[in-house]
């Protein structure tokens, strides 16, 4: 983390202007004739991001967050954010944050969605096993103790069930004189905190079980995604994000099944992807279509680090126990906190300042309209993160002694502006991935236009796709690939009156320096 970044000016943590992290829109109409201009160097890599810095977290976090990166050999920013997820999935709606002072009307339900982004072999799935260890600890309990409950029910239904034959038999004979009949008790609910697969249906009945929420965790987040996209499961699309603020009513009404009711739907989602994924799919995100509906903007805890230096160190040592047990009673402590009666957080003065500072800072940036729409929409749902992380420092910090229920403190407030400016840092890279997708494709283009693989003087654009390079074997990969290299001058498009099944061909001059 830089100095920088943990001075916490909020005019400091803006957003550098887009076009400091995305290329120009490719220019199509470019005819080829005159003076060819001087070509530009195509631009190199992603944005740059913030790397994970341990004052970001809470003790109660940080410790085995820490831990778990040197054991496996990972950068901490992927337990880390898998560990804000599983700690805001733990508090659901046990608790809600009142942003302003005085507003009562505003109340945040502290419940986040992310996804950690890293290259095959960056151990992801042994992390979220590692991080979410503890919950499945508790869940294992609570199903043996809904065993338990399960065996006494059964036992009394059947006791109960005698009894009221018995009564109804008085009934026939005696009218009101049998007296009241036995009661029958519903069949004991199991609690549950997580979950990885399952039907919308069974979802929804699981969730109104368990008015807390729940985490669904999934090892390749893309495969959901991906079947949320399919038009038969837009209505399974809408309710994730309906169930993203936590506290939305739900009900479904089914002939089949009758009616069931969610008083407030609140799931918390966290999965691993690919880059090459994660660009795939992060395109219907940039342009007007189904996919764009915010759900990817939903993902506010999203960290892409840098990958680490080739440099590996074999490290064979015993976990910190310590800092596991230290992790583990924070999460299981706010299990237990109550749902009839919720939690609600509010800042102290000097805290108070600093939200209304940072808050400031953003909405200029929202309304400033420097921001394509995806971006904005990305960055509003900060208004939410924020006190969100604050409040959660919070209470991971109370359980150990060291912070409050009610008050959230300055400390755990610089804590979340910090954790906000990192997070931007990470989200601007996710976001630039999929131009740069056409940008890589252009340099392959260049590269093999420059060794004679294809041309000289000019291409067409199956010339370019028949060869099935990586990143041009689609006419539409191609197509942005030479709209990359019109744009930066190492192409013109050729305009021909040549018509084949009612469409012009595409064929574009190559400038002479490309062969040199």
């Amino acid at each position: 983390m830089s100095t920088r970044s943990m001075d916490l000016n909020p005019e400091d943590r803006l957003v550098p202007h887009i076009a400091e992290h995305y290329p120009p829109e490719p220019n199509y109409t470019a005819v080829a004739g005159g003076d060819w201009p001087e070509p530009q160097t195509l631009p190199d890599g992603l944005p740059s991001v913030q790397s994970y810095s341990p004052a970001l977290l809470p003790e109660a976090l940080r410790t085995n967050v820490d831990d778990v990166a040197d054991r496996m050999q990972v950068p901490a920013d992927l337990p880390a954010a898998v560990a804000i997820v599983t700690l805001a999935a733990c508090v659901g709606r046990r608790a809600a944050i009142q942003p302003k002072a005085r507003d009562t009307g505003w109340l945040v339900t502290p419940n986040l969605w992310g996804e950690i982004t890293a290259r095959p072999g960056y151990m992801k799935s042994p992390i979220l096993s590692e991080l979410t260890a503890p919950l499945r600890a508790v869940e294992s309990k609570w199903r043996d103790e809904h065993i338990s409950a399960l065996r006494i029910w059964q036992t009394d239904k059947e006791r109960n069930g005698a009894a009221l034959k018995k009564w109804q038999a008085d009934y026939k004979k005696n009218g009101d004189g049998a007296g009241e009949p036995p009661e029958l008790r519903p069949a004991p609910t199991c609690q549950r905190v997580l979950l990885n697969d399952s039907t919308p249906e069974k979802l929804q009945a699981i969730l109104a079980e368990n008015p807390g929420g729940i985490l669904v965790l999934r090892d390749e987040l893309t495969g959901l995604l991906t079947l949320l996209d399919r038009k038969e499961r837009a209505g399974e699309r809408q309710f994730y994000l309906e169930s993203w603020n936590g506290n939305s009513s739900y009900t479904v009404d089914r002939i089949s099944r009758g009616t069931v009711h969610i008083p407030a739907a609140c799931v918390s989602l966290f999965g691993g992807m690919q880059p090459a994924r994660l660009r795939a799919y992060m395109g219907g995100a940039l342009r007007d279509g189904a996919a764009n509906d915010g759900l990817m903007q939903r993902l506010q805890v999203l960290v892409w680090p840098d990958d680490p230096s080739t440099e590996w160190r074999h490290i064979d040592r015993p976990p910190n126990d310590l800092a596991r047990e230290a992790y583990a009673k924070t999460l299981t402590r706010l299990l237990e906190l109550p749902l009839d009666e919720p939690l609600v957080l509010r800042f102290d003065a000097d805290a108070q300042a600093l939200f209304n500072e940072w808050w400031r800072a953003l909405e200029h940036e929202l309304r400033g309209g420097d921001l394509p729409d995806y971006l904005t929409s990305h960055f509003a749902k900060y208004r939410s993160l924020m006190p969100t992380l604050a409040g959660l420092y919070e209470l991971a910090e109370w359980v150990h002694g060291r912070g409050d229920n009610e008050i959230i403190g300055l400390v755990s407030t610089r804590r979340a502006a910090a954790t906000c400016d990192y997070l931007r840092s990470h989200a601007l890279r996710a976001y630039a991935c999929q131009p740069q997708a056409s940008i890589e494709a252009a340099r392959t283009l260049l590269r093999r236009i420059n060794e004679g693989s294809i041309g000289p003087g000019r291409l067409g654009l199956r010339d370019v796709y028949r060869h099935h390079w990586s990143g041009l074997a689609k006419p539409e990969e191609a197509r942005a690939a030479c709209g990359v290299l019109v744009e930066y001058g190492w192409l013109q498009l050729l305009v021909s009156d040549t018509r084949v099944k009612g469409r012009p061909s595409e064929e574009y001059a190559i400038h002479p320096e490309a062969h040199l």
